[in-house]
Order: C-alpha cells, then structure tokens, then sequence
C-alpha cells in the first residue's frame, strides 16, 4: 500500500507559480506517494502537461486531471465525487493542498501515521475555519440541518485537508455525502473547501488541528530549516509580513542540499534611517542565517552560487552577495564576511 496521494488544487494564470510547485514545493525522499493536479480546461495556451514533462516533481509520480471549468470548487469536489475503492485500498491517506504552499513530504506522513494512524478515522487539517459560504448553506438546509447555521457554519478545513484510510472508506459508504459532492461540483462559485467538513460532518466526524501544519506562510519554521511545521501555505499572499521574501529565490535553498561549509559575518539592520548593529551571525549547515546571541531567530538564508556567498533577506528585493573582507550593502541591511 502507498503512503499517501497527494491532490493540488492548481491553475495555468500564473506559469512561474506552477513551475515552481513541480520543481520545489513538494519535496519527498523516501516515501511512496502519487500526486494528482487539478487544472482546468485545456486550450491553445496550455502549457502544464509540457511543464510537468520537462520538470517532473522529484520522486513522486504526477498526473494532471482536468475540468471543463477553472473553478475551483467544482474541481476540488468533483475530485472527491471520484473517491473510489480503489483510492481507499491503494493508499493510506489522501490529502489535498493548494499549489501556493511548501510540503515536507516525509515528515507530513510521518507525523500523521504517528499522531493519527489507521486504527480511527482521521479528518487532519493545519487550522479549522467555520467561515459562512451560501453554496454550502443550501446544500444542508436541503439535507434538513438549517439549525446548524443558527449559532455558526459547521467546522472545515482551511487549506490542506488529510484524510486517512478508514475515513475515505467511511464516505465511500455514505449516500448523503457522494450526494454533497455531487451537487457542490455543479456550483460554479465559492471555494469549496468547506464542502468535505460538512460531508464528513453528516458522518459524525469532525475536524482536528495539528501542531505540524498551517495554514499560513511561516517558512521560517518549516521542517526544511530544521522547525517543526511539515507544510506552510500561502507563500505568494502579499498580505502576510513575507511579501518580500523573494519565494523564487529562496524556494531552491531550502530543497537543496546542505552545504558543508562553516561561514560568519557581521551585520547590521537600517532603520528609520539609522543603523543598528546586530553583531556576529552564523550561517548554518540547513541554510538559515542567525544572530549569534539569538540562535532561534532567522534573519535570512544564504546559498553557495560557484564561489559566492548569496544572501537571501526578508526585506531585501533581491539576493546579495557577499565578499570576504569587504563590506557589502543592501537597502535594508550590512554584511561583513569574515570566513
């Protein structure tokens, strides 16, 4: 039996995204996965199956599915109207993620056979949302449950959504939840990802929270930099304080190998005009960067290019480079390397 398949909600508006999912985002070693990604309707335009061909995802065998619309509800939930028996016997769990998010795929799986396993059923998730979607509404009140809105929304998933095997054989048994993701797939609205909390709920299991996802972007406590979340989303939402974080640079630093060199500089932040010395870094072998005094603070991650030291900073647009003996200046920031 396979250790999991991996499902990605996807779509063709933005090429870069897409190829840096395939080329970074999940990152797997030593598990036995499958991906599957949902894309919409193919046109003279397309170029995710050419991408995926040139660029196949490291150690995991992908497929491309598609839907004659690119919405993302209807594909998400038509995606679990397909759940068949032989989904539920070729693997051990079925987790779905969106394409703006960074997986650790061996830890992720090792965490939820640990935490969760196959002996009960499982509905795993970063954070639970009960977040009001209309679409979601008339389904229930049509199955009779309009006093489940009265206080709240019934509990969903945000973003990822892992199910183990006992629980996709739980819904395969359900009229009423194949029913739900029949009549969700054909709702060209909203996001859908609150459909498989209220399918499940009718099932009477409910949504849990772990300790090794979430559902928004904090990179710097990914389990590739040696920290404890398996998987962190929106890595591309301006929203949140890593809108500068330069993704498409620091993407290839953490999937690459560790390098063996021991390096330190001096450094110093600008603020408001003014510098501030922060003193002696270290750059460490899972490619962070942290203050000497302060060895749980990232304050960036660095990279061998050839010769050259890369840095890649939060606030910094764009790497620098760094030179033994010279001082070298960003907008926000100053190195000194020493070794």
């Amino acid at each position: 039996m396979k250790d999991a398949k991996i499902v990605v909600l996807s779509t063709e508006k933005n090429k870069k995204k897409y190829l840096n999912f395939l080329q970074y985002c999940l990152v797997n070693k030593n598990k036995d996965v499958d991906c599957e990604i949902l894309l919409g309707p193919k046109n003279s335009n397309s170029f995710a199956e050419e991408l995926l061909e040139s660029n196949p995802i490291p150690n995991i065998k992908t497929k491309i599915t598609r839907f004659d619309t690119d919405e993302p509800a209807v594909k998400r939930n038509s995606n679990y109207h397909a759940l068949d028996e032989n989904t539920s016997k070729q693997y051990k769990w079925l987790i779905t993620i969106d394409d703006d998010s960074v997986t650790d795929v061996d830890s992720l799986v090792d965490n939820l056979e640990d935490e969760f396993g196959q002996d009960h059923c499982a509905f795993v998730t970063g954070e639970i949302q009960n977040s009001w979607q209309v679409e979601e509404q008339s389904i229930i009140e049509a199955f009779g449950k309009s006093k489940w809105y009265r206080a709240s929304p019934p509990n969903h998933e945000w973003e990822i959504a892992c199910i183990n095997q006992k629980t996709m054989n739980v819904l395969l048994q359900s009229d009423i939840a194949k029913k739900i993701f029949d009549l969700r797939s054909k709702m060209y609205s909203g996001w859908g990802d609150h459909c498989l909390g209220i399918a499940l709920r009718f099932c009477k299991i409910h949504p849990i929270s772990s300790n090794f996802l979430t559902a928004v972007n904090r990179i710097y406590e990914h389990t590739l930099v040696g920290k404890h979340f398996s998987h962190v989303h929106q890595i591309y939402n301006d929203l949140y304080e890593y809108k500068n974080l330069g993704i498409n640079h620091v993407l290839p630093i953490l999937t690459a190998p560790n390098n063996t060199k021991t390096l330190s500089a001096w450094y110093s932040v600008f603020e408001h005009g003014c510098e501030k010395m922060i003193g002696l870094v270290n750059f460490n072998l899972d490619k962070t960067i942290t203050p000497l005094k302060e060895g749980h603070k990232v304050v960036g991650f660095w990279r061998m290019d050839e010769d050259k030291i890369m840095i890649h900073r939060l606030e910094e647009s764009e790497p620098l480079e760094l030179v033994k003996g010279k001082q070298t200046v960003g907008s926000h920031s100053k190195w000194e390397l020493f070794n």
